[in-house]
C-alpha cells in the first residue's frame, strides 16, 4: 500500500488533455520514500529534514505557466484540483499498487486552465497499516472544552494498527464535565460516501483509585463500537484494572509500597520528569508519606490535602515551589505552613528564602478575571495558571454566544453579545480610591457566520477608553490603568453605528499596589501603547509578573541581545514594580558610537504620554569598564545626569509631562567617557486621557 501527497509549480504545456507525471518503481526491495520538488532540478533537505529531488527523472513535460485540473492515479479519478492564489492546496490518497509502477497524472478539463503541480510525495506503508511517514496532523480545538497535556514521560503506540505518532497522543481535548459530549466535525460532502475513521485515546494522567474514565463513540447517536473505551495511561493495556502496587513483581517503578492484603503506595518519586500543570489532590492516597517532586514545573495552587498533611514530607526545590506562591487563591498554603515547608522539607536549597514583601501584599489585592459569556458554573484555571469565572454576577444584559471553530485559548471561545441596548455595562466592586489595571479582550471568530467584525466604543466610568476595531480571527485587547472614584467601577460597550453589534470575550481587573504608576495624577487614566521586554525570547506575564502585565519580546535591527549574568535581580526599588524576569535580558549596540532607537505605536497627532524605562547592568564590570548613557527625546537629553545601570538591581527613568506622536524619536546614547555601549532592558509606554468624569450614568447597565 502507498501513500501519495500532491501539492499544486510544475507547469505543463497544453499539448494534450492530460499528462502522465512520474512513474515510480515500486519493486519491493525497500520501502519507497520519494519527495519530488516539481519544476526543480535541485537536490536539497528541507526544514523538516525531508530530502527533496527535482522531477527531471520522473517527467517529460514542458515547463510553462499556471492553473485548474483533474488529478488522477493509475487511470483512476482522484480529485478536481481547485487552486487558490496564495495558499497551498494539498490532496492525499492511500491505495494498493497493481504492478511495479504507479503513475500520477494531471489532466486539463477546461480551456485555458493549465494544470500544474508544485510537489509530489510517495511513501510505502507497513503491511498492517494504512499510513506512516509524511502524514500531517493539523491542530484541532473545540469550544467549551478543556485542552489537556499528557503527563506521562512517553507513550507506547505499537498496539495501534495504523501506528499514529506518539506526539499526537501528548495532547487531547476533554469535556468540562461528564454530562457533556465531544462532537467531532468533518469535511464530508453532502452526499453519503463510504468512509474510514480511526480514533485514538490515551489517558493524560495517572488516575487515583477513586477516578475512572470510561466512554463510548457514537455515530448518529448509536454506539460504535458497542463496548466502552477506557483509555490507558502510557503503555498500560486497556483492560488493566490493578492498583499501582499490584501485582507485586510489576508495581510502578516510581513508587514504594507497604505490602499487605491491599498494598497502598507510601512514597512517590517523580523527580526530573518535566511534569507541568497543577498538582492533583491526594485525599484518597492517605497512606502516602513521602512525595519527591523536584525538578518539575508545576503551576497553580498546592492542594490542601498536601499542604495540611503534617505526616507528608514534600520534596521540592525552591524554583519548583515559588510559582505556587503567587496564585492568590484560597487553596494556597497558610503562611506558617509555608515557613515550615521552607525550613524542613525543601531539598537542594542553598539557604532559607522568604517571600518578598510586595508579593505578599499583592496576594490580598482585588482581582476579577471574567470569562464573558461563559456558561461554566465553576471557575476554571487556564494554561497560564489564571483562574477565570463566568460573568453572570457582573452583568444582567446581553446574551451568550460561542465561536464554533477556533484554535484560540479556551477563554476566547465564549463571548457576550449586546444586540438590543445601545450601551451595556459590567459593574465590578472595588475600594474607593484604588488604582486598578483593566484589560478588555475581544475575539470575533465569525461567531454569527456574517464575516463582519464590528466596530464599537469601549468606556469606563462614563469616560471614553477606545474605539474597538475587531478583526475576524485575531484577539484585540485594550488595557487601562486608572483610579476608581467610589466603591465600584463600570466597563461599558457602546454601539456607535447601525448593525455594529458590540461584544466582549474577556474582562480582567487587578488592583495595583499604592506606589505603582503614582507619577500620573489620579484624575487621569493611562492607556497602554507598548510594553516591551528587550532581548527576551518569549512573552513574560503571570506568574513572573504577579499583576499579569504582558511584556512582549523586543529586538532591534543591528542590535545585540544580551543576558544578565546576575544570579538574581532586585527590582523592589522600581516604583511601578516591574518583574525581575524582564530585567534578565537587554539589547545593546556593538560600539559606543552607535545608539538605540525605540519604536512606538503612538498616533500621528501629539498626545500626553507616560513612559517608564528600566536599566540593569548585565555583567559585573572591572575597574577599567564604565557604562554611562543618556536617554533622549527628539535628540534632547531627558535627565540631567547620565544613567549608570546597577548590576543585580535596576535603575528606572520615568517620563511625564510630555507629549509625543508617531514621529517623536526616543533614543539611548552612550556618553563620551563611556567605555561600553548603551543598553535597555524594558519599557512601558502609555497615552493619557483627558481629565476624568465622576462616573457612569446610573441609567447605564
Amino acid at each position: 500500500m502507498s501513500w501519495v501527497n500532491s501539492l499544486h509549480g510544475h507547469k505543463f504545456s497544453p499539448v494534450k488533455s492530460n499528462w502522465t507525471l512520474p512513474t515510480f518503481d515500486l519493486t519491493p526491495i525497500k520501502p519507497a520514500f520519494v519527495s519530488i520538488d516539481c519544476g526543480s532540478s535541485e537536490l536539497y533537505t528541507d526544514k523538516n529534514s525531508i530530502k527533496r529531488t527535482g522531477d527531471n527523472a520522473y517527467s517529460e513535460c514542458n515547463h510553462l505557466l499556471d492553473p485548474a485540473s483533474d488529478l488522477q492515479f493509475d487511470g483512476n479519478y482522484w480529485a478536481t484540483v481547485n487552486t487558490i492564489m496564495y495558499e497551498v492546496v494539498a490532496h492525499e490518497a492511500l491505495y494498493t499498487v497493481k504492478g511495479n509502477t504507479t503513475s500520477i497524472c494531471v489532466a486539463q478539463t477546461m480551456p485555458n486552465q493549465l494544470p500544474f503541480i508544485s510537489a509530489l510525495e510517495l511513501r510505502s506503508l507497513l503491511p498492517g497499516m494504512y499510513s506512516l511517514d509524511g502524514r500531517i496532523w493539523v491542530p484541532e480545538h473545540r469550544v467549551i472544552m478543556n485542552y489537556v497535556t499528557n503527563l506521562g514521560p512517553e507513550i507506547e503506540i505499537t498496539s495501534a494498527v495504523d501506528i499514529p505518532p506518539a506526539a499526537v497522543l501528548k495532547n487531547a481535548i476533554a469535556a468540562t464535565s461528564i454530562t457533556r459530549s465531544i462532537f467531532m466535525w468533518t469535511e464530508l460532502p453532502e452526499t453519503q460516501i463510504p468512509n474510514y475513521l480511526a480514533t485514538y485515546f490515551s489517558e493524560v494522567a495517572v488516575l487515583n483509585i477513586q477516578k475512572k474514565r470510561s466512554f463510548q463513540v457514537y455515530k448518529n447517536n448509536s454506539p460504535a463500537p458497542k463496548i466502552s473505551i477506557s483509555p490507558p495511561f502510557g503503555g498500560v493495556s486497556e483492560d488493566w484494572n490493578g492498583g499501582p502496587c499490584l501485582p507485586s513483581p510489576f508495581s510502578w517503578d516510581w513508587i514504594e509500597c507497604i505490602f499487605g492484603a491491599t498494598p497502598p503506595a507510601s512514597a512517590l518519586n517523580r523527580t526530573g520528569y518535566g511534569l507541568t500543570g497543577p498538582l492533583q489532590d491526594l485525599i484518597a492516597v492517605d497512606a502516602l508519606q513521602t512525595m519527591n517532586l523536584a525538578n518539575n514545573k508545576f503551576t497553580g495552587p498546592i492542594p490542601t490535602s498536601i499542604s495540611k498533611n503534617n505526616k507528608l514530607t514534600l520534596g521540592l526545590k525552591m524554583f519548583d515551589v515559588f510559582p505556587f506562591l503567587f496564585q492568590g487563591t484560597t487553596a494556597l498554603m497558610e503562611m506558617d505552613h509555608l515557613v515550615r515547608l521552607h525550613k524542613d522539607v525543601l531539598q537542594g536549597r542553598t539557604k532559607e528564602k522568604t517571600l518578598p514583601v510586595q508579593d505578599l501584599g499583592y496576594r490580598n489585592k482585588k482581582t476579577n478575571i471574567i470569562d464573558c459569556g461563559s456558561s461554566d458554573s465553576e471557575p476554571y484555571t487556564d494554561e497560564n495558571s489564571i483562574t477565570w469565572t463566568g460573568d453572570d454576577s457582573y452583568i444582567q444584559t446581553g446574551e451568550s454566544q460561542f465561536v464554533k471553530y477556533s484554535s484560540m485559548p479556551y477563554v476566547m471561545t465564549s463571548l457576550r453579545v449586546f444586540p438590543s441596548r445601545k450601551k451595556n455595562c459590567y459593574k465590578i466592586n472595588v475600594s474607593d480610591g484604588e488604582r486598578v489595571l483593566v484589560r478588555a479582550s475581544f475575539y470575533y471568530g465569525d461567531y454569527d457566520f456574517k464575516f463582519s467584525p464590528p466596530v464599537f466604543e469601549l468606556q469606563f466610568d462614563g469616560n471614553y477608553w477606545a474605539t474597538v476595531n475587531t478583526t475576524s480571527y485575531d484577539i484585540v485587547s485594550y488595557e487601562a490603568v486608572y483610579t476608581v472614584k467610589g466603591n465600584s467601577t463600570s466597563i461599558c460597550l457602546a454601539q456607535t453605528m447601525p448593525d455594529q453589534v458590540p461584544f466582549i470575550s474577556a474582562l480582567e481587573l487587578r488592583s495595583l499596589l499604592p506606589a505603582m504608576y503614582s507619577h500620573v495624577a489620579p484624575n487621569y487614566a493611562m492607556f497602554l501603547n507598548l510594553r516591551v521586554a528587550y532581548g527576551a525570547n518569549v512573552t513574560i506575564r503571570y506568574p513572573d509578573d504577579p499583576h499579569d502585565r504582558s511584556w512582549k519580546p523586543g529586538h532591534g535591527l543591528l542590535l545585540t541581545d544580551v543576558t544578565s549574568l546576575a544570579p538574581a535581580i532586585d527590582a523592589t526599588g522600581a516604583e511601578d514594580n516591574p518583574p525581575s524576569a524582564v530585567l534578565e535580558n537587554a539589547i545593546t549596540t556593538s560600539s559606543t558610537l552607535e545608539y538605540i532607537i525605540l519604536r512606538t505605536k503612538l498616533p500621528e497627532i501629539k498626545v500626553p504620554i507616560y513612559m517608564a524605562t528600566y536599566f540593569s547592568e548585565v555583567a559585573r564590570l572591572n575597574k577599567t569598564q564604565k557604562r554611562y548613557f543618556q536617554f533622549y527625546i527628539n535628540n534632547k537629553p531627558v535627565s540631567k545626569t547620565p544613567i549608570s545601570p546597577p548590576f543585580g538591581s535596576v535603575s528606572a527613568l520615568y517620563i511625564t509631562n510630555t507629549s509625543a506622536y508617531s514621529n517623536t524619536s526616543f533614543s539611548v546614547m552612550a556618553t563620551t567617557d563611556s567605555t561600553l555601549p548603551p543598553l535597555i532592558n524594558a519599557m512601558e509606554l502609555y497615552t493619557l486621557s483627558n481629565a476624568l468624569t465622576d462616573g457612569t450614568n446610573k441609567k447605564d447597565g
